[in-house]
């Protein structure tokens, strides 16, 4: 088959195929889904358990104004405002894993 015949097919086909090509959207999701390794300031693995830990996104990097925070904590008398319905963040081998 000569070159320009192939070339033709093959414009042919790429046009058919931009020409299927639909737009579409897809859903979005409102949570972020966080995985960590809680460890102390000395860099020992934390002990299973249920923790009270507080999680912030900022502006940057290094800080700055802080753009949401959520508040992950254990029900307890003084509290009331709870995230999770006051079951804190539980820590296996280490590792946490949160729904925000």
């Amino acid at each position: 088959m000569p070159k320009h015949r192939q070339l033709k097919q093959l414009l042919l086909a790429n046009n058919c195929l931009k020409t299927r090509v639909s737009n579409s959207s897809a859903a979005t999701n409102s949570t972020i889904n966080f995985q960590a390794r809680l460890e102390s300031s000395s860099g020992a693995i934390a002990t299973d358990g249920t923790y009270n830990i507080e999680f912030t996104l900022y502006h940057s990097p290094s800080g700055g104004t802080a753009l949401w925070t959520e508040d992950w904590l254990i029900a307890n008398s003084s509290n009331s405002a709870c995230q999770n319905n006051g079951q804190g963040v539980p820590v296996h081998n280490g590792y946490i894993s949160v729904s925000l």
